[in-house]
């Protein structure tokens, strides 16, 4: 790296380097899913037309933790809700998302 540069002149200054080169490393591998996510799939995959409250106490957690949990699986493809909120159900998208997280978990 280069040195600092000292200027005196009728003001004084300094220059100050840094390393360039942009980030190194970063994510490798696509996205995966958290046990608990997991667990929402294993549930859903029985039962689809689970409501989220019934979903939240089956797996102990609060209805907002299970809220964003489900954000999430949405947002990477493996889950979705076919029609309303009454009557509707989750669809698995990607059922051989638990498999691969397995297998990943196991390496």
């Amino acid at each position: 790296m280069k040195e600092p540069e000292f200027i005196e002149e009728e003001t004084f200054s300094v220059t100050l380097w840094r390393k360039t080169g942009g980030q190194t490393g970063g994510q490798t591998g696509g996205q995966t899913i958290t046990d608990t996510q997991e667990r929402i799939i294993n549930v859903l995959k029985d039962n689809p037309k689970m409501s989220r409250k019934k979903l939240s106490e089956i797996l102990k957690i609060n209805t907002s933790a299970l809220q964003k949990q489900i954000e999430k699986l949405k947002q990477m493809g493996v889950i979705e809700r076919e029609g309303a909120d009454f009557g509707g159900y989750w669809k698995i998208i990607k059922s051989n998302v638990t498999a691969q997280y397995l297998n990943e978990k196991q390496r």
